[in-house]
Parts: C-alpha cells; sequence; structure tokens
C-alpha cells in the first residue's frame, strides 16, 4: 500500500456539468466579467444546439423533427483566489422551454471523393478499387470544423489485454450516435429511421454500398443473420439482448426491401433513439458480417470443420484473454463467441470501423490501421478518417499514464488521466506541447466501493446487512477524498443524475448515508459486531477477525488515493480492511468467478437509466452481484437466483423503456431512491471533470464534451474527424 498527499497548484477550472440535460437541446450561457487581483477573468459563450430527433430520407429532401428545450441558467460566480490558483464555482438554477419544430433541408449536391495517399497509390497499383466504388451511395457526411489533411498516427497508453474500450470506444461503429455533449442523437451506420405506430414500429434505411472492411458488401443479409441468427439464437444468447429488447422481449422484424426494414416492439419503445449509439457491443450489433461468422455457427458451417475449430480451441499467449475466460471450447458457442467478439481476438474479423485492428490485444505495441472501406467522408468529399493508424502502448499502471502525458508522448487522452495529475500537466503544456482540456462528468459516481452480495465467505452475511453497508458509509470522510484525489473539483455524493435532471430523486437521496459521522458509524457496528480483538478490530460471529479485502485495478482517476483514504477511516471505527491491486483482466476474471469480496466501480450511467443498453444500477449489470448477474442472463441456468426484492428492482428497469417520459421518470426516482437507500454502493465522490490532454498538433478536437459511459467517451469526440497538422 502506498500513500499519497497532493497540494493544489496551477490554475483550477470547476466546470459546471449541469448544463445539458439529457433532454436539453438549446443553451444559452453569459458570465459577466468578473474582476480579480492582478488579473481578470472574462466567460462569455453562447452555444445554440440542434438535436436532430428523428430522420426520414425522401429523396432529395432529409425531413429533421427537431426538440428544442430552452434552457435558462441563472448564475452565481463565486470567484477566489489563494497563492494564483482561481477556483470559479458556479450554481446553477435552471428552467425549461419545450419548442418543437419541422425544418426541411435540402439534400447535399453530388459530390467528388477524395481519399488519403496510402490509398490513393493502391488505387494506381491495381490493388483497390477506386473511391467512389468503395462508398456507398449515400455516405455518412460530417461537417467538420476544419478540413483535415491525411497521415500520422495517434499515439495513446493502454493496459493491455484488459482495457479493450480504450480502442472500441475510438474506432466503433453504431446505427446512430450522440453528439458530443449528449445532448442529441443523429444517424450514423444507418442513413435513417422513422418512428410509427404510436411508437413501437422503427423503420431503418441502411446505406446502400455500404461495405465490411475485409471489401465485402455490407446488405440486408447482414441484418437478418444479425437479428435471426444471433441475438435471437438462444445457444448464444439465452435471454434477449438488452438494447434491442424491450421488457425482455424481441420485437418482430420485417424486411420491407434491399435497404429497409422495420422492428415493430409489443409496446412504444420511448427510449430506443438513445439506446441506439450503444448497440455497438454483443448480440445488440445491428450489422453483423454473415459471410464470416457462418463458418463458426452451427447452422450453417459444415460439421467436421466446426468441430476441428472448436478441438483447436483460442490459441492465445499468456499475454491474451479469451472472452469466454476458457483454454478449451466446449462447443460451438464458444468458438463464435471468441470470433464474434472480434475486439478480443480475431484480428481477421471484418468491421465497419474506421481503423482496423492489425494487432492482437495484450501486445506491448497494438496498432489499428485506417480502413479503406469507411463509409463516412466530411462535407467536401474526403474520405475519412484523416488519420492513418492508432498506436496504443502498453503500460503497466496509472502513474505511467500520467508520466507520458507530462512527456508529451499521448496524442489524445483523458483515460486513465487522474485529476490529481491536473496541476502537473498544465505546469508542463509548453514542454510537452499539448493543451489540458476538462470534460465533466454527467453524473454517477466517479470513485466507490461495492460489497459483493453473493460472497460465500462469513463477512457475506455482513455485506448483506443493509446497517452495515450505511456504517462503512458515513465512516469515509468524502470532502478529504475531494480534495486529495480530485483536488476539490468533485461533489461528495451517491450515484444519482445530475441535479435538474428529471430523473433526479431529490437532494435527500443525492446525499443519503454520505455524511461523514465516524461517531454514528461506531454505534451501528457497535450493535452488529460488538466484539474486538486485541488490536481493536471488529470479530466476526465465528470469533475471527473481520477483515475486508478490496481487490483493486488501477484504472480511473482517483480510485487508489480514494480506497486508500476510505480504508484507513474503516480502520479507525475497528474495520480491517486492505486491497490488492491487480490487472484488470484478471480482475474481472476473478469478479464473475464470484472470488472477490468487494471491488471499485465507477457508475456512469445515471440519467440514462432507460437509455442506456446495460443500465449500471441494474442487478443484471453485476456491479455489485456477479453471481445474480449471471442468472439473469443466462436465463436462470447459470449463477444464483436474485431474492424477490432484486428481482423486482431488475423489473422495473424493464418497465422503464415502455413508459412515457413523465412516468418513466418517476419510475427513475423510485430506483435511485433505493439504490441509494440499499447503499449497493458505498460511493465517494461524483461529478469530477476529466483532464484530457491533447496534442498542440491535432485538429478537430472539442474543446467541451462530457465524459460518460452511454456517449462511449471519447468516442464522442468524433475520432474520425481528428487530424494531424504536421506528420
Amino acid at each position: 500500500m502506498h500513500s499519497r498527499k497532493m497540494r493544489l497548484s496551477g490554475v483550477l477550472l470547476v466546470l459546471a456539468a449541469l448544463a445539458a440535460l439529457a433532454a436539453v437541446a438549446c443553451t444559452t450561457e453569459v458570465v459577466k466579467e468578473v474582476e480579480v487581483p492582478g488579473e481578470t477573468i472574462i466567460v462569455e459563450k453562447e452555444v445554440v444546439k440542434e438535436v436532430p430527433v428523428q430522420v426520414v430520407v425522401e429523396k432529395e429532401v432529409v425531413k429533421v423533427k427537431e426538440v428544442e428545450v430552452q434552457v435558462v441558467v441563472e448564475k452565481e460566480v463565486v470567484v477566489e483566489v489563494v497563492k494564483e490558483v482561481v477556483v470559479e464555482v458556479i450554481k446553477e438554477v435552471i428552467k425549461e422551454v419545450v419548442v418543437e419544430r419541422i425544418v426541411e433541408v435540402e439534400a447535399m449536391a453530388e459530390m467528388t471523393y477524395q481519399e488519403a495517399p496510402m490509398l490513393a497509390q493502391l488505387v494506381a497499383s491495381g490493388l483497390l478499387d477506386p473511391v467512389e466504388d468503395r462508398l456507398p451511395s449515400n455516405p455518412y457526411v460530417a461537417t467538420v470544423e476544419e478540413i483535415g489533411v491525411y497521415g500520422g498516427s495517434l499515439t495513446r497508453a493502454y493496459f493491455c489485454p484488459g482495457d479493450v474500450w480504450n480502442l472500441k470506444r475510438y474506432s466503433r461503429t453504431a446505427p446512430a450516435r450522440f453528439t458530443t455533449d449528449g445532448a442529441g442523437v443523429f444517424p450514423w451506420a444507418v442513413a435513417g429511421w422513422e418512428v410509427s405506430n404510436g411508437g413501437k414500429t422503427w423503420t431503418f434505411e441502411i446505406r446502400d454500398g455500404m461495405r465490411w472492411s475485409d471489401g465485402e458488401p455490407a446488405t440486408m443479409e447482414d441484418i437478418k443473420f444479425a437479428f435471426f441468427d444471433v441475438s435471437s439464437n438462444e445457444v448464444l444468447f439465452p435471454t434477449a439482448p438488452g438494447a434491442i429488447s424491450l421488457e425482455g422481449q424481441l420485437p418482430e422484424f420485417k424486411e420491407i426491401d434491399d435497404l429497409h426494414f422495420s422492428l415493430t416492439y409489443h409496446k412504444p419503445f420511448y427510449s430506443f433513439a438513445k439506446i441506439l449509439p450503444q448497440t455497438d457491443m454483443g448480440g445488440d450489433r445491428m450489422f453483423q458480417p454473415a459471410h464470416y461468422l457462418k463458418q463458426f455457427h452451427e447452422d450453417y458451417a459444415d460439421a467436421f470443420e466446426l468441430q476441428a475449430i472448436v478441438d483447436a480451441g483460442p490459441n492465445l499467449d499468456a499475454n491474451q484473454i479469451a472472452f469466454t475466460h476458457k483454454s478449451e471450447w466446449d462447443g460451438w458457442r464458444d468458438a463464435f463467441l471468441h470470433h464474434y467478439h472480434a475486439y478480443f481476438e480475431d484480428t481477421n474479423f471484418p468491421v465497419l470501423d474506421p481503423w482496423i485492428l492489425k494487432t492482437r490485444y495484450g501486445v506491448q505495441r497494438m496498432i489499428a490501421e485506417r480502413n479503406p472501406y469507411y463509409w463516412g467522408v466530411d462535407q467536401a468529399g474526403n474520405q475519412l478518417p484523416y488519420i492513418d493508424r492508432l498506436i496504443f502502448n502498453c503500460v503497466e499502471n496509472a502513474e505511467v499514464v500520467q508520466l507520458k502525458a507530462i512527456a508529451g508522448e499521448l496524442t489524445a487522452q483523458g483515460r486513465h488521466i487522474k485529476m490529481s495529475s491536473y496541476p502537473i500537466l498544465q505546469e508542463n503544456r509548453a514542454k510537452g506541447n499539448y493543451s489540458v482540456k476538462l470534460w465533466p462528468n454527467f453524473g454517477g459516481t466517479d470513485s466507490s466501493v461495492a460489497l459483493n452480495q453473493n460472497w460465500k465467505g462469513p463477512e457475506g452475511e455482513y455485506f448483506r446487512n443493509v446497517d452495515f453497508r450505511r456504517a462503512l458509509s458515513v465512516a469515509v470522510n468524502r470532502d478529504l477524498i475531494n480534495e486529495v484525489a480530485y483536488l476539490g473539483t468533485g461533489t461528495p455524493r451517491t450515484p444519482m443524475p445530475p441535479p435538474g435532471h428529471p430523473e433526479h430523486p431529490g437532494v435527500k437521496y443525492e446525499k443519503a448515508w454520505t455524511n461523514y459521522e465516524p461517531e454514528l458509524a461506531m454505534q451501528m457496528l457497535d450493535a452488529i459486531m460488538p466484539d474486538k480483538d486485541g488490536d481493536g478490530f471488529r470479530l466476526m460471529s465465528n470469533g475471527e477477525r473481520f477483515s475486508l479485502e478490496i481487490g483493486m485495478w488501477d484504472g480511473f482517476g482517483g480510485w487508489l488515493d480514494s480506497t486508500e483514504m476510505a480504508i484507513l477511516d474503516w480502520e479507525a471505527v475497528g474495520i480491517h480492511a486492505t486491497m490488492t491491486v491487480m490487472h484488470r483482466a484478471a480482475h474481472g476474471i476473478a469478479w464473475g468467478a464470484n472470488e472477490l469480496m468487494a471491488q471499485p466501480l465507477r457508475m456512469s450511467s445515471a440519467g440514462f437509466t432507460f437509455a442506456d443498453a446495460n443500465p449500471q444500477s441494474d442487478v443484471k449489470y453485476g456491479h455489485f452481484s456477479p453471481l445474480w448477474s449471471a442468472w439473469i442472463h443466462s436465463g436462470g441456468t447459470e449463477g444464483e437466483e436474485p431474492p424477490a426484492q432484486m428481482k423486482a428492482y431488475h423489473e422495473k428497469h424493464l418497465l422503464g423503456r415502455s413508459l412515457p417520459p413523465e412516468e418513466a421518470n418517476e419510475l427513475a426516482k423510485e430506483i435511485y431512491r433505493e439504490y441509494a437507500d440499499g447503499v449497493f454502493l458505498i460511493s465517494f465522490v461524483g461529478m469530477t471533470p476529466v483532464p484530457v490532454v491533447v496534442s498542440n498538433n491535432i485538429g478537430n478536437y472539442p474543446d467541451f464534451g462530457y465524459n460518460y459511459w452511454p456517449l462511449r467517451t471519447p468516442g464522442n469526440a468524433m475520432p474520425e474527424q481528428l487530424f494531424l497538422r504536421q506528420r
């Protein structure tokens, strides 16, 4: 165990994290000039955001139904100066006025296309089709702030095999995507959609001529294979994949023609538009390369050839992991899922992503190169992405990431960058030739500890005692954690949506069991486990010392610092606790196998309770109950059946998607009240900004956005639009 004490220095900017609610479409912010001794700060910003909610493509006209929520923000600005440190605290009062209008936009005239020089050379040599033949007839057109130039590499740091989302948030594909600030959703891999039948039927148009990264056409056959042979296959997915199902039921699929299909649900699916950007993983993916995956599917593959694949197994080296977590396969399901989850192992897997993985996960230097068949262009007709390749260098821990950032070795990275590093990052900006952008978290919590509700050891009876969890919670000094680990930029809170959000359950529940009350903790623990050993640590009913072992991995923000400080607070009330830092991949395997008492967490889906593919507040996610999660995912064939209360809690998450917004908001509040009062997560601090280190050589990187899981940050920075000015 090690400890760190950080001192506040440099300039600290606390960004207001409440201005963009999930439904917000238009914001105006004005902060008047503020005089500070020795300097003057002027903050003046006006932002207008137009949110495409529904897109209909008819010949040469695009009809966009837009919903504006005009937000009037009253701000109180308090500025304090302490040793050259400027801290702005902005309090907001939000008032909403909803306005709807229909806007008709003329379709873009036919354009000519350009491509990267490395691809033009392949075309000239006859090894690649011309760019106009590789693009669909209706490509995705991105309106970039600055027309970029081609070439160069973007370098990031990653934690080797367990850090799969480091790449998959950067190079990904989904039918739709969020705007950078999360305020709106717009079509991406599909050309558009219509909603009819009272919100039950969603009709999609696919892009005509889109291709997979191996050059094969992406057609309606891939859509049907994804739905009928993957998502609907009970061998592969015993329960319906969460994002595309409603109340556990898959929709009725109808093929209309070669470019159009519909999904009809048994109820209105109010949240589907916001879930579409998250259908980029697992059984929820709308597009699957049928021509490739059929060789691993029992219904299509030759039986002898498929058995040979199963017998060969995953063929991994020591630095890699299998999605199935098995060194040998039991049958075709294991083989299929291994290749199907291609971001783990199979570099031959065709993708629709901007970049194609060329090495396997876990290697010291992981590389992804531009996809010559990527189906997007900028407004001038330049095929995206601009950057040739992504390079991910394997590092051991977050401290190495901070050092690489300070040295200017990272092109663009916020993942694994700690807020406690902000002052030293600021001090070295000129030397490292980078800037530091602060992207706030939308809500939830940035550091917490979950006690395993399924733990089989004698400690488990205490983990399942709500008063025990509450006692541990009030024993923690969150204000000190906030100052040390997050430089005072966060908010001690439970894992709630942000204040002002329509799902926010109220201040009472945002602060439930978060006040620092060590005397109350002592009283509660005395009633539960009054006996102590000679060192003052509490004993369990069997006479043994209670010892909480937390399986850690050094991943985000101030996890290690927060947990270390909480351990000291728990020791002060007689609870012995330790933590073991593990590799993320090993941690994930151990948690899923129910081998860990507790784990660190961030809860980053609050506010998207019914608009998240797999909400983290749900028992199905497995944050605090790996065996209950396995039972739900497997349809009752694996894991452990949850108690009735937890089943009902899960059912509420399913029900909310089919409710009108006002009813859904009330149900979400009920969920968060139960979540906070039950202390399923011992939450420390939330809503902290994330420092994003961006090279001064990079163009089109947004100054502001929200850092949040449903937005797939940094995917909401639109990585395919980034470019390097000097290569």
